[in-house]
């Protein structure tokens, strides 16, 4: 199984680091978004690269895809996107680019 940056398993489960949250492909914002949508981390985990670094904040893979389908999560990907940027997506899906 290929997993991508910041995502890490241990024990059987899939767990996502906030790097791997920030990722354009996941699209989080920094921090306060993360607390809100997913509240405290589920695991503390050793951070491969700097082992004496800091303990990784892990979320649970489930629970982060469960949050990205909700409302809550969509309507601040689209206020963040602003309305310039959502012009530009209509017109790509119109053109047919999308």
């Amino acid at each position: 199984m290929v997993m991508g940056r910041g995502e890490h398993e241990e024990g059987g489960r899939r767990y996502v680091s906030l790097i791997g949250l920030g990722l354009r492909v996941r699209r989080w914002a920094a921090g306060g978004m993360v607390h809100r949508q997913l509240g405290p981390p589920d695991r503390l985990g050793v951070d491969p690269r700097v082992r004496a670094a800091l303990p990784v904040r892990l979320h649970r893979l489930e629970r982060v895809e469960a949050a990205e389908q909700r409302h809550e999560f969509r309507s601040v990907l689209a206020r963040r996107a602003g309305p310039d940027r959502g012009k530009g997506l209509a017109g790509i899906a119109e053109r047919g680019g999308c």
